[in-house]
């Protein structure tokens, strides 16, 4: 990797071979014609579509992976339902807690006598 002022550099990416060859716009009107015409012989069936094992395995882990991507999707929604629940209850429970602890134990009057409650510390 270059510094920032490198001519070998384009924004950190580094820049194309000024030696490559290109691909004029005659190459791809050929690329585009010979397409064209593989796509009409193989539908009229004076040709038969090639096969491509690897494309079909890769396409087949594709699919496998949008089918658990859904899944993940599913469970993560459920999920957030299960923690949402979990942090009312919770919220729930500590507000009972709270609500127990200033009434005390003895029905909010305190033992000792006097006429105020007093509130237990934990």
């Amino acid at each position: 990797l270059g510094y920032p002022n490198d001519p070998g550099m384009n924004a950190r990416v580094p820049a194309e071979d000024p030696n490559a060859i290109k691909k004029g716009m005659t190459y791809k009107l050929e690329a585009l014609r010979r397409r064209t015409e593989q796509a009409l012989l193989v539908s009229m069936g004076a040709r038969a579509k090639r096969s491509d094992d690897d494309f079909a395995a890769l396409w087949a882990r594709v699919q496998r992976q949008e089918q658990l991507m859904g899944k993940i999707h599913q469970d993560g929604a459920r999920y957030a339902k299960a923690m949402a629940e979990m942090s009312a209850a919770a919220k729930s429970m500590a507000c009972h807690i709270a609500e127990l602890t200033e009434e005390g134990i003895g029905g909010g009057r305190s033992e000792g006598g006097g006429g105020s409650s007093s509130h237990s510390s934990l």
